[in-house]
């Protein structure tokens, strides 16, 4: 895969209460893909396995930005992006696409603690290459995954409202509440053969929505007699919904995550030259995945890791890493249906549980 991206950017301060900023992006991306797949000692065609796929994508924007007084704050954006996309092997096919891409923003800050924000914008997501192509994946599933160069990009309409509040110096709390209209979904959608839903694939199935409660706190330790330590958190809670093409009913987006969340400790120790902490990069989750003949669900314990980093002499720092201490797991779960989901009885469910141990990781770092 190659990728090549360059942009222009102009800023123009006008005066004290108005800025002007613009700016204009060219990029492109290129995915050569070669996949077979024997099942039984036949070979099994795939659609999009043997493709060339190219994105020629420009982008030009405009924006002002209005202090109107010291506490309030307003921004206007225009943005158009214009792509062609294209396709060479087993499917020949070329596109363009275009989309107006507006935003508006305001910030109040009522005092040096608070802050609010608001912003209402049309995103445009980026495509993913991987869903151009086929795959298939380990034997361990047998699944087989189509590819589809003639997706759109996904667009939605997105309303979010910020609040923060500043505490203690360093502490911050902030509670985000985001509310997106989709069209031109991306998920798995059913491949028809002579009126008959035989695979899927990566396509466009209609209009969804999305909500999301976002709330992140970080909290210094010194008051409760730790110097030098702080406490950051984040929490994701999300809400997806769409019509799921092979039953006709309301379920959540494919492979979203429910809920995110994530907690790091870090104190320093400047006495012992030390840095430590207790980091956990991504909470246990849950997702899930809905294709034409099955469901599968993965779901991922906690992983907690301590660290410790010392510096031995100037130029020698030594960082030891004690990984996933309470040895998390990972749970795949694979409902199989005869048929199309939406009209076949489950015919059986796999369910795995793979366990993993802890790790020490030891890194002695010289500077020369």
């Amino acid at each position: 895969m190659t990728e090549t991206v360059g942009r222009i950017l102009v800023r123009r301060t006008q005066s004290d209460h108005l800025a002007f900023e613009g700016y204009v992006e060219g990029a492109f991306n290129g995915l050569d893909s070669k996949t077979s797949f024997v099942l039984n000692g036949n070979k099994v065609a795939l659609p999009a396995a043997n493709v060339r796929v190219e994105e020629k994508r420009g982008e030009a924007s405009l924006q002002a930005t209005l202090t109107v007084s010291p506490s309030l704050k307003l921004e206007g954006q225009l943005r158009e992006e214009t792509s062609t996309l294209a396709s060479t092997g087993d499917l020949v096919l070329e596109k363009a696409l275009s989309y107006f891409k507006p935003r508006l923003g305001l910030t109040w800050s009522p005092d040096a603690a608070d802050q609010v924000r608001v912003r209402l914008e049309r995103e445009v997501s980026q495509l993913n290459f991987d869903d151009y192509i086929a795959s298939s994946t380990t034997a361990s599933t047998g699944a087989v995954l189509a590819g589809n160069p003639n997706l759109a990009p996904q667009q939605s309409w997105v309303a979010e409202a910020t609040f923060e509040r500043r505490f203690w110096e360093s502490g911050a709390a902030v509670l985000t509440l985001r509310h997106a209209k989709l069209t031109d979904v991306i998920d798995r959608a059913p491949i028809y053969v002579n009126g008959l839903a035989v695979a899927d694939a990566p396509g466009n199935i209609g209009k969804g929505t999305s909500d999301e409660i976002v709330a992140s706190l970080a909290v210094p330790l010194q008051r409760f007699g730790l110097k030098a330590a702080q406490i950051k958190g984040q929490v994701t809670r999300r809400f997806t919904s769409v019509i799921d093409p092979a039953t006709g009913r309301r379920r959540e987006i494919s492979n979203l995550h429910p809920v995110d969340w994530e907690l790091h400790f870090n104190q320093d120790l400047p006495q012992l030259k030390t840095n430590w902490g207790i980091e956990i990069f991504a909470g246990g989750f849950r997702e899930r995945a809905f294709r034409l003949t099955e469901i599968e669900t993965k779901k991922v314990g906690t992983p907690i890791w301590i660290f410790a980093e010392t510096r031995l002499r100037p130029d020698l720092l030594l960082r030891l890493e004690v990984q996933n201490i309470g040895e998390r797991n990972a749970k795949r779960i694979r409902e199989v249906y005869t048929g199309p989901r939406g009209s076949s009885a489950l015919s059986y469910t796999d369910d795995r549980d793979l366990e993993f141990g802890r790790n020490i990781l030891i890194r002695i770092k010289k500077t020369l």
